[in-house]
């Protein structure tokens, strides 16, 4: 195996772990939408909240999402696997950003396949007057939206693999085409 592809691999297995370990703590300490265990009060704390929608409550509407979500997330598997597939041998940091990006895909898969929603329970939140009212202004509540570990990989791995794009590291093979960092 490539050290790309094991970067690839080490880091989905990886988050899929903490994602779902972290889950079942909270399904196995919080009762959903009653208990809250604060970490930083004022700021962050543990909650136990389901999702059936995507990120933001977005596509709540739609009708069969938890199915289209789900067949989204399996027709997608054979073009990663290409892409990871077509990555040189050294390209370990894309491959890590790859792999957070499926790790944080299969995390939610397995909820919405489970119980079709997502358990998120990282909740950020302000007591403060102005932080909250641009909170209100630009997301449209006090506080952001419930999360997960899924959801927090696939962020990571979107802006590592958006930086190594617009910054290609020479360790990488700096030989890139349209398909992104370090993919031949």
């Amino acid at each position: 195996m490539t050290p790309s592809r094991r970067a690839f691999a080490v880091t989905t297995i990886a988050v899929l772990a903490v994602d779902q370990g972290s889950k079942a703590m909270v399904e196995a300490w919080l009762r959903p939408g009653r208990d809250e265990f604060t970490l930083i009060p004022g700021l962050l704390s543990f909650i136990h909240a389901r999702n059936s929608a995507a990120a933001f409550g977005a596509f709540s509407d739609v009708p069969n999402r938890r199915w289209i979500f789900l067949a989204l997330t399996i027709a997608s598997a054979p073009i990663v696997a290409w892409l990871v597939g077509r990555l040189p041998a050294t390209a370990t940091r894309t491959a890590a950003a790859v792999g957070l990006m499926v790790g944080g895909a299969l995390g939610n898969f397995v909820d919405r396949a489970r119980t079709g929603q997502v358990v998120d329970f990282i909740r950020v939140y302000t007591d403060q007057p102005a932080a909250a009212a641009w909170l209100r202004a630009h997301v449209g509540m006090d506080e952001w939206p419930t999360f997960n570990v899924a959801d927090s990989a696939l962020v990571v791995g979107v802006l590592l693999y958006a930086a190594l794009a617009m910054f290609p590291d020479d360790s990488e093979d700096p030989e890139t085409d349209d398909l992104g960092p370090g993919m031949q």
